[in-house]
């Protein structure tokens, strides 16, 4: 199997349906108040990156090519180094619950395509 170039063993594709089917028993086992906080967390999370994406310009002149962590809408902490800020958040926050965002001092612009063979 050929995926962006790269030969990928049809095996890596198998266990990731394992591992997708894995998360669907998870899910399944979740009592109804579980799913329901998994969905507000899920939701929370979304707002934080949706913030990070829309003040990128903002962040970008306060924190170039730092890592960001955004909770509730609000930059809690930032650092150069992910690893120190992980170590630092991990002790105030859940960070399961936590945007960390990369903020590249110049903006970066991607190009997509879609082909088929």
């Amino acid at each position: 199997m050929i995926y962006m170039g790269k030969d990928i063993d049809p095996k890596n594709v198998r266990m990731g349906r394992t591992d997708a089917q894995r998360f669907i028993d998870t899910l399944e086992s979740l009592t109804k108040e579980e799913k329901r906080q998994m969905i507000e967390d899920l939701h929370r999370f979304q707002k934080d990156h949706a913030y990070a994406h829309r003040n990128m310009d903002e962040l970008r002149k306060k924190y170039p090519d730092e890592y960001v962590a955004i909770y509730r809408r609000r930059v809690v902490d930032h650092d150069k180094d992910m690893t120190a800020l992980f170590e630092r958040l991990k002790f105030a926050y859940d960070i399961r619950h936590m945007a960390v965002e990369f903020v590249p001092k110049e903006k970066m612009h991607y190009i997509f395509s879609s082909y088929s063979i």
